[in-house]
């Protein structure tokens, strides 16, 4: 798999993880975040095959890509922080950008 298909995914697992089962959820992380093998997650739950953890991805993807098309709140995340860079990177006080960087990370 791409590294710059793995990142996606692991973005959208980030956002929309906890809409997943836990058992789906555990997989993906495993796979996205963990960077493991379908065959090192398979050992590790010890009661699936090697195919059922790709099934899981398979089908993970799926969900994942199809709540993002539905709901697109990786895509505006993407755009708030660019507007917030372009903000940071204007000429005003050191007061107003910190007060910038805390809404920021309220979002």
């Amino acid at each position: 798999m791409k590294i710059d298909k793995k990142i996606e995914m692991g973005r959208l697992l980030e956002v929309y993880g906890d809409l997943l089962t836990d058992n789906q959820r555990d997989i993906a992380s495993m796979y996205y975040d963990m960077d493991m093998s379908l065959k090192e997650i398979s050992e590790q739950h010890g009661d699936i095959s090697r195919q059922a953890v790709r099934d899981t991805i398979v089908r993970v993807d799926k969900i994942l890509l199809d709540y993002e098309a539905k709901l697109g709140l990786v895509a505006k995340s993407d755009v708030v922080e660019d507007a917030f860079a372009r903000v940071m990177s204007l000429d005003m006080s050191d007061e107003l950008k910190q007060e910038i960087a805390i809404l920021r990370s309220l979002i």
